[in-house]
């Protein structure tokens, strides 16, 4: 994902990313949300979605039982998005299924209309017939 769509979402969703600027050591966070630019509005409605569901706890912001329902790893994995949280509830979980269940059928380049396929290098990819060839060209499955 480009570096100002991250930014956005770690600047607009902090008590769910707060983890991103810690070491490889403490968190996957620190390699950033690791997807196509096409997935953003997704992950944005995810991000509102968890963010919501989170502050409707009512546990204090700053207690660590808060902190603890954080993003712990954002990625792209065999054409889907994988969306790992530290600490999640049954209503988390389905609404992260949710977003992984779009995520099959919106193209990660541009998030149009998309299916999986296959490149030539055999990467699994959620890509419209559009961009499909384009990053294609590439090579694997480059973003």
């Amino acid at each position: 994902m480009r570096d100002d769509l991250e930014a956005a979402l770690f600047a607009d969703f902090p008590n769910l990313y707060w983890r991103h600027t810690l070491p490889m050591a403490e968190t996957a966070m620190c390699w950033g949300i690791c997807t196509g630019d096409g997935w953003e509005p997704l992950i944005r409605r995810l991000s509102i979605r968890l963010t919501k569901m989170t502050e409707g706890l009512g546990l204090d912001p700053s207690s660590d039982e808060f902190k603890s329902y954080m993003a712990s790893q954002v990625k792209e994995k065999l054409g889907g998005l994988r969306f790992y949280m530290q600490r999640s509830t049954p209503e988390m979980r389905s609404a992260i299924s949710e977003a992984a269940t779009e995520s099959m059928e919106t193209c990660d380049v541009c998030g149009g209309k998309g299916e999986m396929s296959k490149t030539a290098r055999g990467w699994l990819v959620t890509r419209c017939g559009r961009c499909a060839p384009a990053v294609e060209s590439k090579g694997e499955g480059e973003q």
